[in-house]
């Protein structure tokens, strides 16, 4: 079974606003003034990855501005001015908004066609924090076409937003014909020590997550059950109209931080720095 037909079989929900390109520098001098004494909030996510995307971001736009992890109704706080900017997955938002089974080539207009006018959604940078799926590199095992009777008797490790979803193990075990049970782990550090200890047979991580100092190989997925899910900035759209100057450094750091990137700053907080964000943004003349 594809990843699509699965999708059409289950109904599973696949993540009106307008896309923009990069705001002007043009702002008058009273609209400057009143965006300079708001608050500049910007949403992340409660992981370490969200941390991380909250530091480099408020760190772009200097003193004034903060990162505060936002729940489930960060769709409305954002239009509503509360948070001036969020950092999102964009496949995993167009799947929390959208009934469709499946995002168009543009995702970002895809997301724009569903969000209020009051938010707008910026243009990806090169941060894939995509689902993959890993075993421990001594299972013998490279691609998930070829787990279907070794699963048997075995357990997944995922984070808590790994079941029902079209990547996750509700997808595995009926793409790929999968028996795996779940062993919920969110901290992906202790879920690759649960994958490389042999106590789950498979894991499944975002690409964007440090996963500490293991021995774990990327099974290949020939049906494409996962997609890319890049990093997105959706912006308060009277804050793009207010604050230009704020909104490019902002999409700055969206532009310039690869994969790599990210993960990298994680190893270094996990190794004990305190400043590696902001050795990044200096290092990429965003400080």
């Amino acid at each position: 079974m594809d990843r699509r037909a699965f999708l059409i079989g289950t109904g599973a929900l696949v993540l009106s606003g307008c896309a923009q390109t990069r705001p002007t520098a043009e702002v008058s001098a009273s609209s400057s003034a009143a965006a300079s004494q708001s608050p500049i909030v910007i949403g992340v996510d409660t992981t370490m990855v969200g941390t991380v995307l909250g530091q480099l971001l408020a760190g772009s736009v200097g003193p004034g501005a903060s990162a505060q992890a936002m729940g489930a109704d960060w769709f409305a706080i954002l239009g509503g001015g509360t948070l001036v900017a969020a950092a999102v997955y964009g496949l995993s938002a167009w799947n929390e908004l959208s009934e469709s089974e499946d995002p168009t080539d543009n995702l970002v207009q895809d997301l724009a066609d569903l969000v209020d006018p009051e938010i707008t959604v910026m243009n990806p940078g090169s941060t894939d924090g995509g689902v993959v799926w890993m075993t421990s590199a001594q299972s013998g095992v490279g691609t998930l076409e070829n787990l279907a009777a070794w699963s048997n008797g075995k357990v997944a490790a995922i984070p808590s937003w790994g079941n029902e979803r079209a990547d996750g193990l509700l997808g595995l075990n009926a793409i790929y014909g999968t028996a795996f049970t779940a062993s919920i782990q969110d901290d992906p550090i202790a879920r690759a020590k649960l994958v490389a200890s042999g106590q789950a047979g498979v894991g499944a991580f975002r690409r964007t997550e440090y996963l500490g100092e293991v021995d774990l190989v990327e099974l290949t997925d020939p049906d494409q059950m996962a997609a890319a899910d890049p990093v997105l900035l959706l912006v308060n759209s009277a804050f793009v109209n207010a604050a230009p100057q704020s909104v490019l450094k902002l999409t700055g750091v969206v532009d310039k931080l690869t994969t790599d990137d990210l993960v990298a700053i994680q190893r270094q907080i996990a190794q004990g720095s305190t400043r590696a964000a902001q050795s990044w943004l200096t290092a990429n003349g965003l400080a």
